[in-house]
């Protein structure tokens, strides 16, 4: 697994999954967050950059992250081989997934 995917994969469950200190102290050495260059438009939320979003503080990443493990199943190997795009994704690919996928 690249470092890129390895940090988008932990920032996911640290957010959103019980996951013990001691394990996120392991992901975060394996992923030293200061060699990975993070890509703005995924960490900010869904309603700073859509109007249709609305109350939604959720990350994008986040959101395209719980898109596509539903859409997968609950399966996270192919959920993490559905989202590697998004580590070489311009902002413009991005807000066009969100909003043919994500917009309700």
């Amino acid at each position: 697994m690249d470092r890129k995917l390895l940090y988008f994969c932990v920032k996911i469950l640290k957010e959103n999954y019980n996951v013990g200190a001691e394990r996120k102290e392991v992901f975060i050495m394996a992923a030293d967050e200061k060699e990975i260059e993070q890509t703005a438009m995924i960490d900010r939320n869904m309603d700073q950059v859509f109007d249709w979003a609305k109350g939604n503080d959720m990350p994008i990443r986040v959101a395209i992250w719980n898109h596509e493990m539903e859409a997968n199943g609950r399966d996270t190997m192919k959920t993490e081989a559905a989202v590697k795009w998004i580590l070489k994704a311009d902002d413009d690919k991005i807000k066009d997934y969100c909003e043919k996928n994500l917009k309700k």
